[in-house]
């Protein structure tokens, strides 16, 4: 029978070891080096009393990784108390005991968010250090479970993902750039020093997950990964690139004053060609609803969808 431990039980627990934990269980996905440390170490809020491992034996047979917002960002504290996330749980799915192993897990996590005062647990959309912005319906086992042991969708959304082998900016893209020029709005890549203010910026009109991920944009690679858009001085849009990961598109806002001028599109566009220039092949555009804005774009490749659960406590 499976064993439950919590990721402080051990002596030493390597990521190459969650690493490869993960993708021998989520069958739909590929984790690299850098997203088990985004998901993991890098992430201020990780608490490993609050990450597990199932254990049968020798093997290990399920895992489950957890969070608490306890530092960051310090903007989402009081809004996410009495909230705990489920990051990702899966099992290995050809056990006959899967059941077992799956509530194992889930309700030793239950019982320990609980004791710290949980009233209310989420899967996957932990903002800004997360897997998935929710459970993907292709995860048939894991949905099913979720539900079954009283977690219900409050909402919904799609990754879109864009093979960039081909990539080009389309003609209507590069003359609606040549005309926001003529009307003094230019598109120019984010440079260092500049990042509180934009971040301060994106903060007072998308919010502070939003806020996180600019500054990501900003320190995370040797040279920063975001577009402004701007006229005379004055910021009106942004794009990050590669934040969370080296692979994925986003945030991407434009403010409310300027929408309708196509400053959106040539973010969108020349944002993704620096993806492509920087080597990436498919980019994810993560967590978004917005079906006209995306699908504008040649070569989706693969769209997939996701409910946003949660259970009280």
């Amino acid at each position: 029978m499976a064993v439950v431990k919590s990721f402080s039980e051990f002596d030493l627990l390597d990521l190459e070891t969650v690493k490869e934990i993960l993708n021998r269980f989520l069958y739909r996905d590929f984790v690299d080096d850098e997203m088990a440390r985004h998901v993991t170490v890098e992430d201020p809020n990780f608490d490993p009393s609050l990450a597990y491992l199932a254990l049968d034996g020798g093997d290990i047979v399920g895992i489950l990784i957890g969070a608490v917002r306890r530092v960051a960002p310090v903007e989402l504290l009081d809004k996410h108390r009495g909230i705990a996330w489920i990051k990702v749980i899966a099992v290995d799915e050809r056990r006959p005991d899967r059941d077992r192993v799956f509530d194992a897990l889930l309700y030793r996590f239950l019982d320990d968010a609980k004791s710290m005062g949980v009233e209310e647990v989420r899967y996957g959309n932990f903002v800004s250090w997360y897997l998935f912005p929710g459970i993907d319906l292709g995860y048939e086992y894991t949905l099913h479970k979720l539900l079954e042991n009283g977690f219900e969708r409050y909402d919904q959304c799609v990754d879109y993902e864009v093979d960039l082998q081909m990539f080009w900016i389309p003609r209507r893209v590069v003359e609606r750039e040549e005309r926001l020029k003529r009307e003094g709005i230019v598109v120019r890549k984010g440079v260092r020093g500049e990042e509180h203010r934009v971040a301060s910026w994106v903060l007072q009109r998308f919010g502070a997950a939003w806020k996180q991920e600019v500054l990501f944009a900003y320190t995370k690679r040797r040279k920063p990964t975001i577009l402004i858009a701007e006229r005379d001085g004055e910021i009106l849009g942004f794009a990050c690139y590669s934040a969370l990961h080296t692979t994925w598109f986003g945030p991407i806002g434009v403010a409310e004053e300027a929408r309708g001028l196509g400053i959106g599109t040539v973010l969108l566009y020349r944002a993704l060609e620096a993806m492509r220039l920087n080597g990436v092949r498919i980019a994810r555009i993560p967590w978004t609803n917005h079906l006209f804005f995306y699908t504008q774009l040649e070569n989706i490749v693969n769209v997939r969808h996701f409910w946003m659960v949660r259970r009280k406590l």
